[in-house]
């Protein structure tokens, strides 16, 4: 049975409830197969998501592989200029920098989770501004010109939009097992593990309840990424060990996964 027929539209983030908005009335009357043409225009339902679906598998058997994978995320309460229009929408006043740093974590939640749809259009232009970046050769991908890519928005838990993105980059090598040195130089020039940059502090994350897990056979927590990794001094591309390979050991890989 459909979402329309349930009575249920997507939820719009219209507030953080997660409550689905009551069902039109243009929507009472429609037959099974109006519903079903209707449901396809309708993001973040199960045939719109089937329907995507199939987009990127079109996508990835005409220009093979994407290149890169990257996600925007929003972060409204960092954002001055955003708190600051929703203060002037909200209170009729002029918020300060000093205010701004003030202001507690709940305050700004309770300023976004009213004015949901203004947070959502100013993202929205901040991502049209990261894609005119992002083409500019004096970008952070340079010379390799983005060919073509695929957006995917979603709204998580807390009700901010989020991208996921796939890439496909002109020029960048393609791993065939034997240009592995090639490959690596190419990730060198995208990505860095360097902690030294002044905007590397947004992008240190911390384990959450959405990626720790607990053992059934043990009371300890693990993190489902396997993080942290071992680190190493430059960038390498391991591959699996030959099966008939006297290296090869099941336990202790195991034993080096749960160190």
């Amino acid at each position: 049975m459909s979402n329309i027929r349930q009575g249920k539209v997507p939820p719009l983030a219209v507030s953080y409830g997660f409550k689905y908005p009551e069902k039109p009335n243009c929507l009472a009357t429609l037959n099974d197969l109006e519903e079903r043409l209707v449901s396809l225009r309708i993001p973040f339902i199960p045939a719109h998501w089937s329907q995507e679906k199939s987009r990127v598998c079109a996508e990835i058997r005409q220009f093979g592989f994407p290149t890169n994978f990257l996600t925007l995320s929003a972060a409204e309460n960092h954002w001055f200029d955003l708190i600051k229009h929703l203060v002037f929408i909200r209170e009729n006043r002029i918020l300060t920098e000093s205010e701004f740093e003030a202001m507690t974590t709940t305050s700004r939640n309770d300023l976004i989770s009213k004015d949901p749809v203004i947070c959502a259009l100013y993202f929205e232009h901040k991502a049209k501004e990261f894609w005119n970046t992002f083409s500019c050769k004096e970008g952070p991908f340079g010379y390799f010109k983005i060919t073509h890519f695929y957006k995917r928005t979603e709204f998580q838990q807390l009700g901010s939009p989020h991208f996921p993105v796939l890439l496909w980059l002109e020029g960048a090598p393609r791993f065939d097992g034997t240009n592995a040195r090639e490959v690596e130089k190419f990730i060198d020039t995208l990505i860095t593990c360097s902690g030294g940059h002044p905007f590397s502090q947004v992008h240190i994350h911390k384990h959450t309840f959405t990626c720790l897990k607990k053992t059934r056979r043990q009371d300890n927590e693990y993190c489902r990424f396997n993080i942290s990794f071992f680190p190493m001094d430059q960038t390498r591309i391991l591959l699996p060990l030959a099966l008939d390979d006297e290296q090869r050991d099941p336990e202790k890989f195991q034993k080096s996964v749960n160190f």
